[in-house]
């Protein structure tokens, strides 16, 4: 769960997310580099996703190094021209 917290000085407030969930999404953003795509999601959030008919064909798995992160980690993911099409031929 994200934490709302003060990373700024006490004349000059600055509130952000943080905490882990925080952290982890931003991994798994930084980690579409390393794969050459445009978005990547974690287990649980693909979990949820799966729900949707035919997601599998655009959300491919891989096991990426997460900065921060001692084990390697699965993610999804996929490209915006993919997930576009995907959500065009879904309305």
């Amino acid at each position: 769960m994200p934490w709302w917290g003060n990373t700024g000085t006490g004349t000059h407030p600055d509130y952000t997310a943080i905490g882990d969930t925080v952290n982890a999404a931003f991994r798994f953003e930084s980690s579409t580099k390393q794969l050459g795509l445009d978005v990547a999601v974690g287990e649980t959030t693909y979990e949820y996703l799966t729900k949707m008919p035919d997601i599998e064909a655009i959300f491919h798995r891989y096991t990426v190094n997460l900065k921060g992160y001692e084990t390697p980690t699965v993610t999804h993911a996929t490209t915006f021209s993919d997930l576009d099409r995907f959500i065009h031929q879904q309305g």
